[in-house]
């Protein structure tokens, strides 16, 4: 719960905002997707977004796998290991459509490939 004292700076930030952005900000805090209704407090007090959880495992699951599959060039399951490193960088780059963080970073994720 948002103390009377943060809701007053929040309402002069917004106040501050151009008529475009606070427009944004209305739109997201009327969706019915939580995470949007989130970014709407956070772009309202002008926070850095919370990374999306879900990139930052992928991203870690595609670096794990890399190492597994790095030692063992020949053996006979590292075909069916980077055929999985393959369907990781879809589900990511999928990830990235609808994660908030990723469309607003510099490209530290696209680093991974």
């Amino acid at each position: 719960m948002l103390p009377p004292s943060g809701a007053v700076d929040l309402l002069r930030k917004l106040a501050k905002k151009p008529q475009k952005h606070r427009e944004e900000i209305y739109l997201l805090s009327v969706s019915a997707d939580s995470r949007e209704r989130s970014l709407a407090l956070t772009k309202c007090a002008e926070l850095p977004p919370m990374p999306d959880p879900r990139l930052h495992t992928v991203v870690k699951v595609l670096a794990l796998l890399k190492t597994v599959v790095e030692p063992f060039p020949d053996d006979p399951l590292t075909p069916r290991i980077l055929a999985v490193i393959e369907e990781m960088k879809v589900i990511r780059d999928a990830v990235k459509l609808v994660s908030w963080d990723a469309r607003r970073q510099p490209p530290a994720f696209a680093a991974s490939r």
